[in-house]
């Protein structure tokens, strides 16, 4: 289940790992984007960032057609398969970002 806190022990003391991350499910487009995203909280751009943050509004107005189909299939999977901390508000999104993503939050 999401946690919309932002709580960076939790994800320390999980033991979260870039390769305990399945993408599978992922729409294969996204998936450099989204491992950068994961494991070093690099930026997939605009859109991404927008959908990750639930601005999904804001995400539908920047996607392209293909996308704006993605878009579900996209939330889903950050949903089931990343890190609670890694998406879900801007500030979470930020935050994930400013740390490093999962290898930032290893040497907290």
């Amino acid at each position: 289940m999401h946690n919309p806190k932002n709580n960076t022990e939790w994800i320390v003391k999980s033991g979260w790992e870039s390769e305990d991350i399945d993408y599978t499910d992922l729409p294969k487009k996204w998936h450099g984007a989204m491992k950068r995203y994961m494991d070093n909280g690099i930026s997939g751009g605009g859109f991404l960032d927008s959908l990750l943050s639930d601005l999904y509004y804001e995400a539908t107005n920047i996607a392209d057609p293909e996308n704006r189909e993605l878009m579900h299939d996209i939330y889903s999977w950050a949903y089931h398969n990343a890190p609670p901390d890694s998406f879900g508000s801007r500030e979470l999104v930020k935050e994930w970002k400013r740390q490093g993503g999962l290898n930032g939050h290893k040497e907290l």
